[in-house]
């Protein structure tokens, strides 16, 4: 590998750590939300969001280069990050509040995060044969 890829490899992979912790304080926030529990600032609580963070960070460190470079060659570096993170943060908030593990929500993040970098390769690629991301809808009765 030359060095302007390691260099690029090192920008996604922080890149997607960083959306993955804030991705993680967001689900966290939103659980808190919720399931109404009062929001205070003691030592449980930044432990809490410390791990989620963490959690967070680690797939998009991982995930984001992985992905980059399997997937998402052509899109643009604040939609390959962006995306995906949004896509794991939905799938692992949705499954904490389902009552699963944190085991299965990673599980659901992880998934929804190569769910979401196929749908953007088919976008990008979509975009680069010169059609429409999105197959328009078929014309209203009025309109015909």
């Amino acid at each position: 590998m030359n060095r302007r890829a390691l260099v690029v490899t090192g920008i996604v992979a922080i890149a997607g750590g960083v959306a993955g912790a804030a991705g993680g304080g967001l689900i966290m926030a939103a659980i808190d939300i919720a399931t109404g529990s009062p929001f205070k600032l003691d030592a449980n609580t930044i432990s809490f969001y410390a791990f989620a963070k963490g959690i967070g960070f680690a797939h998009g460190f991982v995930l984001g280069p992985v992905l980059a470079w399997t997937f998402l060659r052509d899109a643009p570096l604040w939609r390959a990050v962006g995306e995906t993170a949004l896509a794991a943060s939905i799938a692992g908030g949705v499954a904490i509040l389902a009552g699963l593990s944190i085991f299965a929500a990673s599980g659901a993040a992880i998934v929804a995060s190569g769910l979401a970098a196929l749908r953007l390769r088919r976008a990008m690629r979509a975009l680069r044969a010169g059609a429409p991301a999105a197959t328009p809808l078929p014309p209203l009765e009025d309109e015909r």
